[in-house]
């Protein structure tokens, strides 16, 4: 046949925006389904759909019914490859998703994606790296936590024969007392309350940054924060329970809040932590009593928020304590290492308020500054410098030709006038009135450098770090590094956390060094006993112990050799070798069960009585 073309034809995007009534075939069919459904709740596509779809969209609808097709419009940007150019099959300018989802995960790729300029209609330039960065920045202290959480309920079980009750952990983490519980409770409950509105509102470009916030500031400040109180390492099961429970409640809400956006890594969460018929659930923690869970976290509802458990004055105490250690850290540079103790934090704020904040949480920023004593003081003037400088960019065009006069006169402000204008927020200078936003004040701590070394705030906190050294900190530092030493041996040991050992150590002969060391280990006996829960004992006193793993070290330049052994007898130097030789080949389970106070043993043709804590110990605790 004779083919012709036809004159007029609609622009093929009429298809498109037609989309609303055609697929309903309105109004011929279906009148009721369609007018419950139209406007459409949200729409999302490209943004160069703009002069495409969405057009076409709004012209139609309008003229059909004077009104949109839709009510939120969720617009993406295009992803670029990494030189910022479009993706193309040809030029092969950008990795294989399947390589990159099969390396890094379905669920990294998709958090990369959302969390990324592209859910605001701007432009990424796609970066396997940046992949990589979620999973190291996200989702491996995310697990971390999850795995803590899992190895201290088992630690809590067998240390003290409690298995963790689940169906209370709710109530036990919202009326804990302890500030760093009721503060991630709080937090918690504001991300809820923040994510249904965000969500509500269609603005997952600020959802999806504000998850991520709470899972660094869960594992970098909760859970590190509390690693004694979930280990029982101080042997108070309720408070170690407290923890426990609140650290689960969380896991489980943070679960279904990031269900839609990591739907993988959360379900397999899920499955542990809640669901009672798993397997591995039931070996970790009591199922008596849980609530009857559904069978898989997308068939949960998204939690909603307690308003009464949010608490701005604890975020606010909170925001102040994480300043104060962060500064401490940029304070001690690279010549202070973290394990070096540090005699005296001095904190400084005119405001007697903000200091009144820190005193709950002292001991966190001790122990996490590795500082041994606090000072604060209000006296600002004794160790700041104030001083300030006119925005030119702002005063210059309101001033016009008085600015260098009010310049000059801004430089000349004593530190009590610039003190009340921080506190007023406005000064009148050479008859002109400015404020906190036209003129910057700095601060600048005025301590001897030899002495202290020094960071401030945002908020005008001054921390000041007392560095001179003495003999103590510098045998508490080397103790520290022998702890870490022993820690990397048990982990390349392979040993569970749950393994009761003895540690034994022996400090290669050198020179001074070598003295000093063996000095330090001597005089810091407590703080091994407090770090390892048992004393660290010498290398002379291994006997027959059955050894788990041993290593080659050094510490500050000085050679040490360490051992993990067994729990074994332990005869004391003075016994005869034979009985020191019987007693060391004895089976260990035998002499706890026969010798708690004494054996009798024949030596020579002789019955010899020998006693527990005079002759031999049957556990390195005894020595302390």
């Amino acid at each position: 046949g004779t083919l012709k073309r036809v004159e007029e034809v609609f622009d093929c995007w009429f298809e498109s925006g037609s989309m609303p009534y055609a697929q309903q075939h309105y109004p011929f069919e279906k009148k009721e389904e369609f007018e419950g459904g139209f406007p459409a709740d949200f729409i999302a596509e490209g943004l160069d759909q703009t002069r495409g779809w969405f057009y076409t969209l709004m012209v139609l609808s309008t003229a059909l019914f004077d009104k949109p097709a839709f009510k939120n419009l969720i617009v993406n940007g295009l992803v670029l490859a990494e030189d910022g150019k479009k993706m193309s099959k040809r030029l092969k300018n950008y990795p294989d998703p399947v390589l990159v989802v099969n390396k890094y995960g379905a669920d990294s790729l998709r958090l990369y994606l959302i969390n990324s300029p592209v859910v605001r209609a701007e432009p990424l330039k796609f970066s396997e790296t940046g992949v990589m960065g979620v999973v190291r920045e996200v989702f491996l202290p995310w697990f971390n936590a999850f795995r803590f959480l899992l190895q201290n309920s088992q630690r809590l079980e067998s240390t003290a024969g409690i298995k963790f009750d689940r169906s209370n952990a709710e109530n036990l983490a919202q009326t804990s007392s302890n500030i760093m519980d009721r503060w991630i409770v709080a937090a918690l409950h504001g991300l809820i309350d923040f994510v249904r509105t965000e969500m509500a509102a269609y603005r997952l470009y600020t959802v999806i940054p504000q998850l991520v916030q709470f899972i660094e500031q869960l594992t970098n400040w909760y859970v590190r924060l509390n690693r004694d109180r979930l280990k029982n390492s101080e042997g108070d099961v309720d408070d170690c329970t407290r923890s426990l429970s609140t650290l689960y409640t969380v896991l489980v809400n943070l679960t279904m809040l990031m269900a839609p956006f990591t739907p993988f890594f959360t379900e397999y969460m899920y499955q542990i932590l809640v669901v009672p018929e798993n397997t591995v659930a039931r070996t970790l923690v009591s199922t008596s009593g849980a609530k009857a869970a559904v069978k898989s976290v997308h068939f949960e509802m998204i939690p909603v928020a307690n308003l009464d458990l949010l608490n701005k004055e604890m975020e606010t105490k909170m925001k102040h304590m994480q300043d104060v250690i962060n500064l401490c850290r940029l304070a001690r540079g690279n010549d202070l290492p973290l394990k070096r103790p540090i005699r005296e934090l001095i904190l400084v704020h005119e405001d007697p308020n903000v200091l009144e904040t820190l005193k709950d949480v002292e001991s966190y920023i001790m122990s996490e500054s590795n500082v041994k004593q606090i000072t604060m003081s209000t006296d600002e003037k004794s160790w700041c410098k104030l001083n300030a400088q006119a925005d030119g960019r702002v005063l210059g065009a309101k001033l016009g030709k008085k600015f260098g006069a009010v310049f000059k006169a801004v430089k000349q402000l004593t530190h009590e006038q610039l003190s009340e204008f921080q506190k007023v927020g406005s000064i009148e200078i050479e008859g002109v009135t400015v404020t906190t936003e036209e003129i910057k004040i700095h601060r600048t701590v005025i301590a001897d450098t030899k002495k202290y070394s020094a960071r401030v705030s945002d908020a005008n906190l001054s921390v000041i770090l007392d560095i001179v050294e003495d003999q103590s900190l510098l045998e508490e530092w080397s103790a520290r590094e022998v702890v870490n030493r022993i820690q990397k041996l048990r982990k390349s040991s392979g040993v569970a956390i749950t393994d009761v050992l003895d540690v034994f150590i022996e400090v290669i002969p050198d020179d001074k060094k070598s003295g000093a060391l063996e000095k330090a280990i001597a005089n810091q006996k407590g703080f091994f006993v407090g770090r390892l829960k048992r004393p660290l004992l010498q290398m002379n006193s291994l006997g027959g112990a059955v050894v788990v793993g041993s290593s080659d070290d050094d510490v500050d330049g000085t050679k040490i050799r360490l051992v993990l052994a067994k729990p074994s007898v332990i005869a004391v130097s003075s016994v005869s070798p034979g009985a020191k030789s019987l007693l060391e080949s004895m089976d260990y389970e035998w002499m706890k069960a026969n010798a708690k106070e004494s054996v009798s043993i024949t030596l020579d043709g002789e019955n010899v009585t020998l006693k527990r804590g005079i002759d031999y110990y049957l556990e390195s605790t005894d020595l302390v």
